[in-house]
């Protein structure tokens, strides 16, 4: 069996309990942790004057290390519910910055359309862990621990232990610690601890589905906690009490007290009564005995009916009272900080508004210049297409001025090819004209028959005579 504690023949044993919250609700809680004076005025169980400080350890400023820091226990921006808002808002809205960030896409009228992720106002992006302590004694309904159990546990549970626990959980979960509240201002020591609750790699909260994995999740923080607390402590076993919250637990322990109380008050009434109507008697032989006697029976009855009575109805008065009392400044102090939150996101929606319309605005004037914009595409495109058609016609012209010079080109070739043709038929011409006149001129009647057959050499034949006579 594993090792841990012994207080009367009992094991000490661990019990984690955690609950995810919104930023509304974590600011509550993490004020009810810090002690915030508004809250701690309101809260009855309290020890004014506790044997040990409460100590908490808030997260560096220089957080990329995730190292925390001591905060001294009477600085009042502690326990001040401003700097507790401060703290969780700048948490908060960057956690919101990296999710609506990412986006999906998503089909819409059969078209894929990428869509951007917008933050819930019911994402929990903080969680808080409770560490308590007590034994695996069998008790009675609503008993809690004893004083010696108690004392036993404020004495041997420390802070470094409370360290291994943060810090397996934050690289498990890839989160940050931002607070832990060692509670020494009660009946018996346990541990708040604040975490962020948003992955940023994963840009996801951390969440669970189903019974099953939520069971999952609390077996996992209930291993944690065993594992942390080796060798002091064991792992607790399930009971009802696991899913109840601190402050029903304190309402249980009171309730407990105030039973006990009744009981030995009542007990010690009808011994008052019965003394009044029994009569000791002591024999000479045998144990001494009390004798009722017939005539005093009814009387003794009617007596302790009637105290029994009064006592249960003052009790149930003075309960009553202080319950109510304690629930309406309860109350009257939540309706006052939930005023505050409404009151902040009111001015937060005149400003989200105001943002609005200057965007309408700027939407506006884009969509004045996108008109203007979209007329000048058009008289451009009008321009280009002109442009267009006109450059086609020029290229169709020069196309056809291409192919008539061309068919120029051919044509000068065949004239230069006739005028060397002609210039040849014209040398050969001569040169049988010569041969033809001097066989003419050699045989007259030859130049006769040419003459009349060919009556344009008639002037040639003439002109050679008459160059013959001169000569």
């Amino acid at each position: 069996m594993a090792n841990a504690y012994i207080i009367n023949d009992h094991n000490l044993v661990i019990n984690v309990r955690s609950d995810f919250l919104t930023y509304g609700r974590a600011i509550g809680r993490f004020a009810h942790a810090c002690r915030e004076k508004n809250q701690t005025e309101h809260i009855k169980y309290l020890n004014k004057n506790p044997t040990t400080l409460n100590r908490y350890k808030l997260l560096s400023e220089f957080n990329g290390n995730g190292n925390m820091r001591d905060a001294n226990t009477k600085d009042d921006e502690l326990h001040n519910i401003s700097f507790v808002k401060n703290l969780l808002k700048g948490f908060q809205e960057s956690f919101e910055k990296d999710y609506t960030n990412q986006s999906y896409t998503q089909k819409r009228k059969g078209i894929e359309t990428l869509i951007n992720k917008s933050w819930r106002k019911d994402m929990a992006g903080f969680c808080e862990v409770i560490i308590t302590f007590g034994t695996d004694r069998k008790k009675e309904p609503k008993e809690g621990l004893n004083k010696e159990e108690s004392k036993f546990i404020n004495e041997n549970i420390r802070m470094d232990r409370v360290m291994r626990f943060i810090n397996t959980y934050c690289a498990k979960y890839g989160v940050k610690c931002l607070l832990i509240a060692e509670h020494n201002d009660e009946k018996t020591k346990h541990f708040h601890i604040f975490f962020t609750n948003y992955n940023f790699e994963k840009h996801a909260n951390l969440r669970f589905s189903g019974r099953a994995q939520t069971a999952k999740f609390g077996k996992e923080l209930q291993d944690m906690g065993a594992e942390a607390f080796k060798g002091q402590v064991l792992r607790g076993k399930p009971s009802n009490n696991r899913h109840k919250s601190l402050t029903q637990m304190h309402q249980i322990a009171s309730e407990y007290k105030s039973e006990q109380e009744l009981k030995e008050k009542i007990q010690k009434l009808i011994e008052t009564e019965a003394n009044k109507h029994m009569q000791k008697k002591e024999p000479l032989w045998g144990n001494e005995y009390f004798r009722l006697e017939p005539n005093e029976k009814r009387a003794l009855i009617a007596g302790l009916r009637n105290s029994a009575f009064e006592q249960l109805q003052e009790n149930i008065t003075i309960t009553s009272d202080k319950k109510l009392k304690e629930q309406v400044e309860l109350l009257a102090w939540q309706i006052t900080e939930q005023n505050k939150i409404i009151e902040e996101n009111k001015e937060k929606s005149i400003e989200v508004l105001r943002e609005k319309e200057q965007l309408e605005n700027e939407l506006d004037g884009l969509k004045e210049t996108k008109a203007e914009q979209d007329n000048e595409i058009t008289i451009l495109r009008h321009k280009l297409k002109a442009h267009t058609n006109q450059q086609t016609k020029i290229d169709e012209q020069s196309a056809l001025i291409e192919s008539k010079d061309r068919e120029n080109l051919t044509l000068k070739r065949k004239t230069e090819s006739l005028q060397s043709e002609n210039i040849r038929l014209r040398d050969f011409n001569d040169k049988s004209l010569g041969l033809l006149l001097e066989i003419a001129n050699i045989n007259p009647e030859l130049k006769e028959m040419i003459v009349n057959e060919i009556p344009e050499l008639r002037g040639k034949f003439t002109k050679d005579d008459a160059l013959m006579e001169m000569g």
